[in-house]
């Protein structure tokens, strides 16, 4: 990375709002568990994955 680049760089993290980012990072946490769960529950995927694990002749519910 050359100066120019660093400068840039430098400005644009110095320009940003630290309040508007933290608000940024919880609201892509807080998409990222909404995301799966609602993924989780629509796709029963701890049924898929442990069915093979269950006695000949059970069946998941």
């Amino acid at each position: 990375m050359g100066l120019f680049e660093s400068e840039i760089l430098i400005n644009y993290v110095g320009w940003m709002d630290l309040s508007t980012i933290r608000f940024v990072i919880v609201g892509l946490f807080v998409a990222t568990w909404v995301f799966a769960l609602g993924f989780w529950r629509v796709s029963r995927i701890e049924v898929k994955w442990t069915t093979h694990l269950m006695p000949a002749g059970q069946t998941a519910d």
